[in-house]
């Protein structure tokens, strides 16, 4: 139990850091308040977990610990889902309706798209 805690903090560690370094290299302000950099990091983070769960299943290389520090630990940090939350909260308070439409829209239906699709690439 301890073990996978452990192995769940690492990959939440450093999946968090990438996170950061996404919200660097394309900062929220600027020229738009759209919040471009979570919608980026969501979509990717929803492609790599597809990506993960298929190639594991694939190549039936489950091991937990593995699984824990991927998907759980890394991809969990490392996707936004609570900032995805407060970023839509901000454009309806701005009374920005149709960016909040699109942002939900494009952030759920893009998110499966893309795990549908990482889980299918590791089918070959």
């Amino acid at each position: 139990m301890l073990q996978n805690i452990l192995v769940v903090g690492l990959g939440g560690f450093l999946g968090a850091i990438v996170r950061y370094g996404f919200s660097m290299v394309i900062p929220k302000q600027g020229l738009s308040t759209f919040p471009f950099s979570t919608l980026l990091v969501n979509l990717i983070g929803c492609l790599l977990i597809g990506l993960i769960f298929g190639f594991i299943a694939k190549q039936n290389l489950f091991n937990e610990k593995l699984f824990l520090f991927l998907t759980i630990g890394f991809c969990g940090s490392f996707t936004t889902f609570s900032t995805f939350s407060l970023d839509g909260f901000h454009l309806l308070s701005q009374g920005k309706w149709l960016s909040v439409l699109f942002y939900i829209s494009i952030s759920t239906i893009g998110g499966l798209f893309l795990v549908y699709l990482g889980h299918s690439l590791t089918k070959g």
